[in-house]
């Protein structure tokens, strides 16, 4: 149901190539995760729409989520709680693990280096 209102209710609210359906599509949103906890009289939970779109895009359909009021017959509430730039996280591992890789590479060499000249002598 949560899903399905997060799609049903920002259909059409913005223009049709912010069109969720549309972004997954193209692959600009990945698959919608719910995590959800139930209590006696409330559901509590995140939503997590990985998007690789630019800021304004990513925004809009953030604010477009916030306006979800129903789930099924239920009255309910979205809040963006963060916006994480994946893609930054995994270019500074990527960076990283490439200064790892250069230092190790150029310690090997040295010591390969070190081996021809002792053994020319």
């Amino acid at each position: 149901d949560i899903i399905g209102a997060i799609f049903g209710q920002t259909e059409g609210l913005l223009s049709p190539e912010m069109n969720l359906n549309e972004l997954q599509r193209i692959s600009k949103v990945g698959r919608i995760e719910v995590r959800s906890k139930s209590t006696t009289n409330t559901t509590t939970g995140h939503a997590i729409i990985p998007m690789s779109t630019d800021i304004d895009t990513c925004s809009l359909i953030s604010a477009a989520v916030e306006g979800i009021d129903k789930v099924g017959p239920f009255d309910c509430k979205f809040s963006l709680v963060a916006i994480d730039d994946v893609r930054a996280a995994k270019r500074d591992d990527i960076v990283k693990r490439a200064k790892e890789i250069k230092r190790r590479w150029k310690t090997k060499a040295i010591s390969e280096g070190d081996t021809m000249l002792k053994d020319g002598h």
